[in-house]
């Protein structure tokens, strides 16, 4: 869904097709709360299922796909017990323990967000 497609347009305002879409599962959801508590909790077993099922295929996936030289070669380089960063004249620095932790956060702010959607849509729909 691109937020570039809209479905109407009327001086300035516009709807897209993700805005109805987000409109449409907030119903869904909403009716499926309605109906009690036994409801909820299958849909939000559902998705907590999904989830589980798409982490396991991905895990599967990289075991297939595995090859060792594209494993030698992501480790090419690379030293278990140093971050180093490259500067700009070529040399190398190391980071010491609170920047390379705070390197690594960063790397994670968005893997951890586009996991916490999942979360938000199941408690939805216990709640």
């Amino acid at each position: 869904m691109d937020e570039d497609v809209y479905l109407l347009e009327w001086s300035d305002y516009r709807v897209s097709a993700a805005q109805v879409l987000a409109i449409a599962v907030i119903m869904v959801l909403t009716y499926i709360n309605s109906r009690g508590v036994n409801s909820g909790k299958r849909v939000q077993t559902s998705i907590t299922l999904i989830k589980i099922g798409s982490l396991l295929l991905l895990l599967l996936f990289g075991f297939l796909a595995l090859k060792h030289e594209v494993w030698a070669l992501n480790w090419d380089n690379i030293s278990l017990w140093s971050m180093r960063r490259l500067n700009v004249d070529g040399t190398y620095t190391s980071y010491d323990g609170f920047s390379a932790m705070g390197a690594f956060s960063a790397a994670m702010v968005g893997a951890l967000f586009s996991s916490d959607s999942w979360h938000s849509s199941s408690a939805v729909a216990g709640e």
